[in-house]
């Protein structure tokens, strides 16, 4: 298997943390009502009865206009058909849940007792998508309003996750921006980069 940057990961994990603790979503399971509207369900505690919510999310891959520069449908964009943008998108998300799942014991206080809690909410893949489009392939030029207009799925009710080359003179980094409300969306940079550059050897650095 090989292996993903865990900066990436914890980027996509981060913000769709953020995403899911913001969105108004009541459970009318009339034994457990649930309502998460605003920032005060930051403190929100799931326990054994709290029902599970799941975030939808959409994974877009920006192509340069030849078709290169991103993972593709059919390889990881440097000829290895063994390695897809669809097993790059799949391990991603399993990464994403299984962090959700579990956790770390904080170590302060120590000796605590402070249990692992399972988050109960959980991101589900539902699209991937690939696009091949000379103006918006880099994360400098890409233009967020015209993704979502051209490639944009179900707008407003899931998270589309654009996956961008970053086309800085200066050298990639990873990272990337998102909009946590209304018409929910990330646009993420240079993972393929960081692939390409260290593969299995490297992978889990700075992107």
């Amino acid at each position: 298997m090989k292996k993903y940057s865990i900066i990436t990961i914890i980027c996509l994990f981060n913000f769709l943390t953020s995403i899911s603790q913001v969105t108004c979503v009541v459970d009318n399971d009339s034994t457990n009502r649930i309502v998460i509207c605003d920032e005060v369900t930051n403190f929100y505690i799931p326990t054994s009865t709290t029902k599970e919510l799941t975030i939808k999310i959409n994974f877009h891959f920006m192509l340069k206009g030849d078709t290169t520069l991103n993972f593709r449908e059919f390889d990881d964009g440097l000829g290895d058909s063994t390695f897809t943008a669809l097993d790059f998108s799949n391990t991603i998300v399993e990464i994403a849940n299984a962090r959700l799942a579990g956790g770390v014991a904080p170590n302060l206080p120590q000796g605590n007792s402070i249990p692992i809690l399972n988050k109960k909410y959980r991101l589900i893949l539902t699209g991937v998508f690939f696009h091949t489009d000379e103006n918006n392939y880099t994360y400098q030029n890409a233009n967020v309003n015209q993704l979502l207009t051209l490639y944009g799925n179900n707008v407003g009710h899931e998270v589309n996750i654009f996956w961008v080359y970053d086309n800085n003179s200066s050298g990639y980094a990873g990272g990337g921006k998102a909009t946590m409300s209304g018409n929910r969306w990330l646009l993420i940079k240079a993972a393929w980069q960081k692939y390409r550059d260290y593969g299995n050897a490297g992978f889990w650095g700075d992107s």
